[in-house]
């Protein structure tokens, strides 16, 4: 005969101590995934904000411009140089305040989407992934493109939701031939000042000054001497024009004395008078003179007055530059051919001297004592 068991009391406890468990389980709400590890909405993932500068702030113009998603721009393809690949690289940093803290260097020795790359003959392109606490949102990143280590464009974006983050970048960008361009990279391959105005001026015609101009504000900059010898070599340029090109684009009266005596092989006097003709004054020749010819303030005087300039020009010229006395200047007015009533002004009115420490200047300059007097009384 069966026997019908009945739960103990013990038995009874355990039963409704898993329906409560059960019944627990049931109320609880689900599990929720942490914001940071939430997928971004579809609308999120699209938000960005882009500030670019115009293609008349880029060193090339519109030689450069970014494409989508960076800018709206429509290029020729048919104008990109192809031939920049190996010269170019991309720079992300964050920007705060007036510091950018560098996030990525691209170029092409990345790897994979990371490699910068010319993609299709159309456009060079680069993927950029920030890592997981490069950006916050709010955060305004620059991305620089740079060909040979010079800056020729630069955009900055704001990351304006959690999605962009995370979410890879294409950097598209068109470049094309440009002279700034073309003599950052030969420079950089280590072609010579004359070969590359050689090349300035066969595939894009420009005159000796833009050449001057462009070779001397490269990111590796060549010398006054350098482009005087490429201005001869390639543009047959004289003298006066260099001189007049090279303190145009920013060289000193030191400068351009080197390139007049070793270059054009100037002795002191015409070179004295072409430093003159290309604007310099009596105080900046007479530094170059004595810093790179090494010559004393007599010859110093004579060369400058032959130059055209003059008493007055000369003596403040010999006293600030050179720091002279006024009877060493007065015997190089002297020998310069200034008489004795012409020193006598100078010495006056440059100078501010009194009649005795004239009479003493002129004395030492081996005027007579008639000529002395005869200046003092005039």
């Amino acid at each position: 005969m069966r026997t019908t068991r009945h739960p103990t009391r013990r038995s009874t406890w355990l039963w409704f101590l898993v329906a409560a468990l059960i019944a627990g389980c049931a109320s609880l709400p689900e599990a929720s995934i942490p914001d940071e590890a939430a997928q971004p909405a579809a609308d999120e993932q699209e938000t960005l904000e882009v500030q670019g500068l115009t293609s008349a702030d880029s060193l090339v113009g519109d030689a450069f411009r970014f494409l989508e998603p960076l800018a709206s721009n429509t290029p020729d393809p048919d104008e990109l140089d192809t031939t920049l690949t190996d010269f170019l690289s991309v720079e992300v940093c964050l920007v705060a305040n007036d510091d950018c803290t560098l996030l990525a260097t691209l170029d092409a020795d990345g790897i994979d989407s990371a490699q910068l790359r010319l993609e299709d003959d159309a456009f060079y392109m680069v993927n950029w992934t920030p890592g997981p606490s490069d950006i916050e949102v709010g955060a305004t990143q620059r991305i620089a493109v740079l060909v040979a280590g010079a800056e020729i464009g630069q955009v900055e974006r704001v990351s304006t939701s959690r999605g962009d983050l995370r979410r890879t970048l294409p950097i598209r960008f068109h470049v094309e031939d440009h002279p700034v361009i073309r003599v950052r990279v030969l420079n950089e391959q280590g072609f010579s000042a004359s070969e590359i105005a050689q090349v300035l001026l066969d595939d894009f015609g420009l005159p000796p000054e833009e050449t001057a101009r462009l070779l001397a504000e490269d990111l590796d900059p060549f010398g006054a001497i350098a482009i005087a010898e490429a201005l001869d070599d390639v543009y047959d340029v004289a003298a006066e024009e260099a001189a007049a090109i090279l303190r145009t684009v920013g060289f000193d009266a030191r400068d351009v004395t080197s390139v007049l005596d070793q270059v054009y092989g100037l002795a002191p006097d015409p070179l004295t008078a072409v430093l003159a003709s290309a604007g310099f004054d009596a105080g900046e020749i007479t530094d170059a003179l004595d810093a790179v010819l090494e010559l004393g303030e007599q010859v110093i005087a004579a060369a400058l007055q032959l130059a055209g300039f003059g008493v007055d020009a000369i003596t403040g010229a010999l006293s600030t530059v050179l720091g002279l006395p006024a009877d060493v200047i007065a015997t190089a007015l002297a020998f310069a051919g200034f008489g004795a009533d012409a020193i006598t002004g100078a010495l006056s009115t440059v100078l501010e001297l009194q009649a005795d420490v004239i009479a003493a200047a002129l004395d030492a300059a081996g005027f007579g004592i008639d000529l002395i007097v005869g200046a003092l009384d005039g």
